[in-house]
């Protein structure tokens, strides 16, 4: 029995190439919660990246949470990111 992945949907099949069972796929079995929840997260992210663009320009020092981001965000390890990356980042 051979397993073919499609983006759509997983086929198992017999020797002659025959779908022997076929599984929905992701948005049939949530019922479109995936669509909801990828909107969600969009806001989320959009409310998080102001969020830690305020508390980068207002503190001296960044705390772990926005060096995480900031690392995340240039693309860089946290402990190579200059004052000049984030000025580069804030403007």
């Amino acid at each position: 029995m051979l397993l073919h992945y499609d983006r759509r949907q997983l086929t198992k099949e017999s020797g002659d190439g025959s779908p022997a069972h076929t599984q929905g796929t992701t948005t049939s079995r949530h019922g479109g919660s995936r669509r909801t929840n990828g909107l969600r997260k969009a806001k989320e992210r959009i409310r998080r990246d102001a969020r830690m663009i305020e508390q980068s320009s207002r503190v001296n020092c960044p705390t772990p949470r926005v060096m995480s981001w900031l690392s995340t965000k240039l693309g860089k390890r946290s402990v190579l990111i200059t004052a000049a990356d984030v000025q580069r980042l804030l403007t």
